[in-house]
């Protein structure tokens, strides 16, 4: 049921004598998940597999649903053959949020759902660490080769330091300036279209 979904129980609430029972009104509050992210009847779930796993594929539960089932994902089923990178994502039909039947006039809602939305994963691959390196040789041995230089009349060095892409455009507002502001903000009038 979606956030802000009233259930209503008529006739439920206080009762005095000679006047109608009132009705009792829950209204669901969606909390944050630690796993999932709700957009409707979908759901959204970040996994992170292994490098070795992006890359030769893998079979495993990759999480745990809402109702405590694990969700067993092959990325080498029927043959298929795929390198995941971060930010792939695939989508699992019908492992979504319940959809609930609206009341109809004269009519209560079933106790089943009519129908599940979908469950989205993005898989994002975790990098080795630095003392990985060690093997580096063997793989090298047995991976494609790195691609050629561009070719360029001038090559310089770069010299190049750990950044955070969040800082990327930052400071800009001052990148721009305006002719204006050098001639004392006035406009020169010989460069103004005229009538002829």
């Amino acid at each position: 049921m979606p956030d802000g979904h009233k259930i209503v129980f008529s006739g439920e609430g206080d009762q005095e004598p000679e006047m109608a029972a009132g009705d009792i009104v829950f209204v669901l509050s969606q909390k944050p998940h630690d796993a999932f992210e709700r957009a409707g009847a979908d759901l959204l779930a970040h996994i992170r597999i292994t490098l070795s796993e992006a890359l030769l594929g893998f079979e495993r539960v990759i999480l745990t649903h809402l109702d405590g089932r694990g969700i067993r994902f092959d990325s080498r089923r029927e043959g298929a053959r795929k390198i995941y990178k971060s930010g792939d994502s695939v989508i699992i039909r019908g492992e979504g949020m319940p959809i609930w039947r609206k009341e109809m006039a004269g009519r209560k809602s079933t106790s089943e759902p009519v129908a599940r939305g979908d469950l989205f994963v993005v898989f994002e691959v975790e990098m080795p660490s630095d003392d990985w390196l060690e093997t580096l040789d063997t793989l090298r041995s047995l991976l494609p080769p790195g691609k050629p230089d561009i070719p360029a009349a001038v090559v310089d060095e770069a010299k190049f330091e750990e950044a955070d892409l969040a800082l990327f455009g930052d400071g800009d507002e001052d990148a721009w300036e305006d002719e204006d502001e050098f001639d004392g903000g006035g406009t020169d009038d010989s460069t103004q279209c005229r009538n002829q």
